[in-house]
């Protein structure tokens, strides 16, 4: 059973967990999954999608790889991002190749058009000092954190930290720790020579989104859904801990596909999910009492801090025979099924990325035809498999952000539609872009209906 957490009057999102199947064989062990949902039923009113004042910083790569395409696709985002900005936002650009410029220190946006006659007169130099680059933004923002305002770093960039820190842990470290102070980071991936893990490790530590586009006007949709996550915040700072009954290991699997007893979630938006897969080895000599329990921790928009659970999850002993008869949760199989892939399709992105892409595409073909793969799976395993053949650097990004997609995006707050073995792409199209089964991440949706000989939706 799933133990309550909150009555149901009370406003604050649900903490549950959903077993793959309701049972346990008796006195075996078994090896198996479960789905972790903390669900926002909250409204999206017109006084939610009036979101707190943001505290913006731009941080843009102008290194010399930037030249040209890259360079003027981050300062079109600039510019939009700064066009939509609203009267009690402030923002502040930061430019940086080997060495880092404020070229506008925080300030309230009152001339949008100033803003940007700035960023157009930024030009390509030298190499990547991307953490002193993001550590500026940061320090814009740092001094000004309040629970009344949001504070957001946007880097942009398409190459690879290689000067000043260039270790991953001690950047994700960094991000993590600032994030912890109200200064969150998303990334946006430029081109194809951008590290992609890097750049998702920075979003997850930094509780922000892991954009890239394969065309500039790829990045807009991944802004919208930006401003869409925080404009309708339930909760922010999400992180999940799990807490293992005697005789099971219990771990979750983050979207980065690392395993822990905590992950970070990010924000909830509201009318919407954040959901985790669970990995469990119950052992033949567990406790008589719950297997597992959650717990889920965030921030209000006020800025107080929520506590959700523990959630207890205890199964009842069944005779192998009854057990073998219980059929799984058709939702959480596919919610499983959509994890399974985004593993592969990690290790598939490893194994091009040590040189092995014919043995890398073959298992791309495979997946195809994976039994009891979602329909959702099954196109984007296809379409990367195309899109290797044009642009091989393209799918590769792809492999990591669709992995990213199906473990890590917001999720619809019904389970039926969040996971099913269907994909109806008008459906998917007409849905909230933050909320939408996208398939190619790179790319929007629009090119996408276009690209697929469906122009008409």
């Amino acid at each position: 059973m799933i133990t309550p957490n909150n009555a149901a009057s009370n406003p604050l999102p649900r903490l549950e967990i959903h077993p793959l199947k309701k049972g346990l064989p008796r006195g075996e062990a078994l090896s198996t999954k479960a789905l972790v949902r903390l669900v926002s039923e909250a409204p999206v009113t017109e006084q939610v999608k009036q979101r707190p004042p943001l505290d913006l910083a731009i941080v843009i790569d102008r290194s010399g790889s930037m030249s040209g395409e890259p360079l003027a696709a981050a300062l079109g985002c600039a510019k939009n991002l700064v066009r939509g900005l609203r009267e009690t936002d402030r923002v502040a650009v930061v430019v940086f190749d080997n060495e880092v410029s404020v070229l506008q220190p925080l300030a309230q946006v009152a001339d949008r058009e100033s803003v940007c006659k700035i960023l157009s007169e930024v030009r390509a130099g030298g190499s990547t000092a991307l953490f002193a680059g993001w550590e500026e933004g940061a320090r814009q923002l740092a001094p000004f954190t309040s629970a009344k305002r949001t504070s957001r770093v946007i880097l942009l960039t398409d190459g690879q930290a290689n000067q000043g820190v260039t270790d991953a842990d001690a950047i994700a470290a960094r991000v993590a720790e600032l994030a912890k102070a109200g200064v969150t980071t998303s990334t946006v991936g430029l081109g194809d020579s951008f590290n992609e893990h890097l750049l998702g490790r920075m979003a997850d530590a930094g509780e922000g989104q892991a954009h890239y586009g394969q065309r500039p006007e790829d990045l807009e949709e991944g802004f919208a859904e930006e401003f869409a996550i925080l404009s309708r915040a339930h909760l922010r700072q999400v992180e999940l801990r799990v807490t293992a009954g005697e005789g099971v290991v219990a771990k979750l699997l983050r979207r980065d596909g690392s395993r822990g007893d905590t992950s970070r979630l990010g924000t909830l938006p509201c009318s919407a999910a954040l959901d985790a897969i669970l990995v469990l080895e119950i052992g033949a000599n567990r406790s008589a009492g719950g297997v597992v329990s959650v717990t889920a921790t965030g921030k209000d928009v006020s800025g107080a801090a929520v506590t959700l659970g523990p959630v207890v999850l205890s199964l009842p002993e069944l005779e192998r025979a009854a057990f073998d008869a219980l059929e799984a949760d058709p939702s959480v199989a596919a919610a499983v099924a959509e994890s399974d892939f985004a593993d592969e399709f990690l290790r598939i992105h490893e194994l091009a990325s040590r040189g092995k892409v014919g043995e890398a595409l073959a298992a791309l073909r495979a997946l195809r035809n994976r039994p009891g793969a979602t329909a959702w799976a099954e196109k984007t395993a296809k379409y990367i498999l195309t899109l290797a053949d044009d642009d091989l650097e393209s799918a590769l990004k792809e492999l990591v952000y669709s992995s990213r997609g199906f473990r890590g995006r917001t999720k619809s707050a019904r389970i039926h539609e969040a996971y099913s073995l269907h994909h109806n792409e008008q459906v998917e199209f007409c849905a909230d872009v933050h909320l939408s089964k996208k398939i190619g991440m790179g790319r929007n949706r629009n090119r996408a209906k276009k690209e697929e000989g469906n122009p008409n939706g």
